[in-house]
């Protein structure tokens, strides 16, 4: 009878425990669902009380206790299926009505569930033996990545734009989204020309055949903001035509739902410690001014007259506006010859062979062998740009980077650009001189005293070993042990032990032009510090605003003393520095990471 009694008591525990599991599954998706729409439609939350059904008996008026117990599951699928043919039912009249609350909506709907599963497999997966956590996270993101490739085809504009970043960041993102993503250089679904031709009409007032002799119907670029077509002028000259296609309005309705998804993830731990949220909302500061071709054109003026200034113009190329057809929708620029880094990517890989670097390019870039004299010129320009102008193009991606039959490098797509505070831009001097001279005591102090009196820069633990790696990880293109973790490896991330809880807004701009650099450079087998390239820049920057920079030899010097103070730490048996040197040794000679990294 004991016995018997026994196992009824063991049944019901197991069954409780199994109900108590499927309630608390369902209580953290109501959390996600009631997170999500609260955050990223507000408005519609507000009136569409009856939502409130998702989280369990209660009404509209009972809505917060509901939230804070746990819901009858069979109830919970109950109403959720009510809900959805709801949302079903309503959803053609939003989009007619309320086209961005609609996009929002459907955004949330097909976020929620990804963001679910992965916060539920962050807490189950390192209750797994360890050798087994590895294969479970590559197998998630193998399905998260095919997920939001998804979304990104449903949705695309600014969508598309972050798989572009995610797509180039391949130090910092799994594998899995590196290839998926690779491809989104140049590859908006483009308007039809009709749609395009017509545009042109408005904009300069009359028909194609009065301004053009020829003009291409099949765009040679398409992106979120605008598409590129070749022409030729009645006066024959050859210009390359850039008409605006995307919505200003939904395209920073898209940012802002991908910065609510940011802050969605940071706060419930999915946050890989960067700091997403202040990351994407430094996109929300750079993107208006991508829709006033204008705007682009007189940078393009203003870029040209500096680089002319100083000496890069042999080296360099940007193409001349055609202002007269210019306006604030349509964009007439001089057609440069050449082509993309983007497309000897692509033929390097169709070939097995590593990227070619043409004669021409040797030649003009001062004798250096291979790309390295290339990646100098592209250093000094952003070196230029950033420190003496304060404005620098932040979408270096290798689409935007022509190799021209003369050897010389092309820069196109000046839309996306950000202008530096003066106050940061020679604080940032002072930074990269610390660097340049591997003072890593100065890094530390500069980032530190930074981040204290301006809250720009915080870490959990701000040791000078740590914002040291940080700085040269953000600022550098040399191989850094930072430079190439997963990030997203949300159980062995040295980020996740000493998170950055707050990132630079000021600062997100350079540390994706260095990034994007890198994986350039990374892909042609070139390694050169960025941060040395910009060493003169800094220091003219630094002279110019009255300040006293260190000479170059003094710079130079404390390069040498930091490396022979490692050398000798390695020599008295610090072992973790010979194990950073042997990594960095094993990179070096080892294979290049895939060009499919590129691929378009």
């Amino acid at each position: 009878m004991r016995l018997r009694r026994w196992k009824a008591d063991a049944s019901m525990v197991q069954v409780n425990r199994k109900s108590l599991a499927l309630q608390s599954v369902a209580f953290v998706v109501t959390i996600f669902v009631r997170g999500a729409l609260k955050t990223f439609a507000p408005r519609v939350w507000k009136i569409c009380h009856s939502t409130i059904a998702v989280y369990g008996a209660a009404g509209a008026s009972e809505g917060v206790q509901s939230f804070l117990r746990p819901v009858d599951l069979a109830h919970v699928s109950r109403e959720s299926a009510r809900s959805a043919r709801v949302f079903v039912e309503v959803m053609p009249a939003f989009k007619l009505l309320a086209p961005h609350t609609a996009r929002s909506l459907t955004y949330t709907a097909r976020c929620v569930p990804l963001l679910a599963t992965y916060y539920l497999r962050k807490i189950t997966i390192p209750r797994k033996p360890v050798h087994e956590r590895d294969e479970l996270w590559a197998a998630l993101h193998v399905w998260g990545a095919a997920q939001i490739a998804d979304i990104i085809e449903e949705f695309g504009g600014f969508h598309r734009k972050l798989a572009q970043i995610m797509g180039t960041a391949k130090q910092f993102m799994p594998k899995p989204f590196v290839e998926i993503f690779s491809n989104q250089m140049d590859k908006n679904p483009p308007k039809s020309f009709q749609h395009i031709a017509r545009k042109v009409r408005r904009e300069l007032k009359g028909s194609l055949e009065q301004h053009f002799t020829d003009f291409n119907s099949i765009p040679i670029s398409t992106a979120s903001v605008a598409q590129v077509h070749f022409g030729r002028l009645v006066d024959g000259r050859h210009v390359a035509v850039k008409v605006q296609v995307g919505a200003m309005s939904m395209l920073m309705n898209d940012c802002r739902m991908e910065w609510c998804t940011g802050v969605v993830m940071k706060r419930v731990g999915l946050d890989p410690g960067i700091d997403i949220p202040t990351i994407l909302h430094s996109y929300l500061e750079v993107m208006p001014e991508e829709f006033d071709f204008r705007v682009e054109a007189n940078k393009l003026e203003r870029f040209s007259q500096s680089f002319q200034a100083a000496g890069l113009t042999s080296r360099l190329a940007l193409p001349g506006v055609v202002h007269e057809l210019s306006t604030k929708r349509v964009l007439l620029m001089e057609q440069l010859p050449g082509s993309k880094l983007v497309e000897l990517f692509n033929e390097a890989r169709r070939a097995g062979c590593p990227v070619a670097c043409p004669e021409a390019v040797v030649r003009t870039h001062g004798g250096r062998s291979g790309w390295g004299g290339f990646f100098h010129t592209l250093h000094s320009a952003w070196g230029h740009m950033i420190f003496i102008d304060g404005l620098f193009h932040t979408d270096p991606h290798p689409g935007n980077i022509l190799v021209m039959p003369d050897g010389r490098l092309g820069l196109l797509d000046f839309g996306q650009t950000q202008k530096l505070r003066d106050e940061y831009r020679l604080w940032l001097c002072w930074l990269v001189l610390a660097m340049a001279a591997e003072d890593y005591e100065e890094v530390g102090r500069l980032i530190r005293t930074r981040g204290d009196e301006t809250g720009q820069f915080r870490m959990q633990n701000p040791t000078n070993e740590a914002l040291a790696a940080i700085a040269y990880t953000y600022f550098d293109t040399r191989w850094t042990p930072l430079a190439h973790i997963n990030v997203f490896d949300l159980n062995n991330s040295p980020l996740m032990e000493n998170k950055i809880e707050r990132n630079t807004t000021e600062g997100s701009m350079v540390v994706r032009v260095v990034f994007l650099v890198r994986g350039m450079m990374s892909s042609c087998g070139v390694e050169s510090s960025m941060v040395q390239a910009w060493e003169p820049y800094a220091r003219q920057a630094l002279e110019a605003a009255g300040e006293l920079p260190p000479s170059r030899r003094s710079v130079a010097f404390r390069r040498q003393v930091s490396q022979v103070k490692m050398y000798w730490q390695a020599v008295r048996g610090e072992k973790h520095i010979l194990e950073m040197g042997k990594a960095r040794k094993k990179y070096l000679e080892g294979p290049r990471p895939p060009i499919e990294d590129f691929a378009s």
